[in-house]
């Protein structure tokens, strides 16, 4: 371990990278900030958030899986059909 470039750069600049030491500084320092703003905001919102859609797409249909093993059904019994008819003309 003596030479390597690894180790000497580890206890020269600690474990971790610096900015994450900055990263933790200053999440802490948003989180006093925050805990010290609360007293201040009691009032509750009269208009609450409205419920998010998620990443600007319309809701998924609730019944997309029947319609998807109907059309599985149909091919299915319609390729078994197709093979049947097959065998009878060959």
């Amino acid at each position: 371990m003596a030479g390597n470039p690894r180790v000497a750069y580890r206890l020269e600049h600690g474990v971790t990278p610096h900015w994450m030491t900055v990263a933790k500084q200053r999440r802490e320092q948003a989180e006093r900030q925050a805990g010290e703003a609360k007293p201040h905001e009691a009032e509750a919102d009269p208009f609450p958030p409205l419920k998010p859609r998620g990443r600007h797409r319309a809701p998924r249909r609730r019944g997309g899986w029947v319609a998807a093993a109907l059309t599985y059904g149909m091919v299915l019994a319609a390729g078994m059909g197709i093979s049947q008819m097959a065998a009878w003309l060959l």
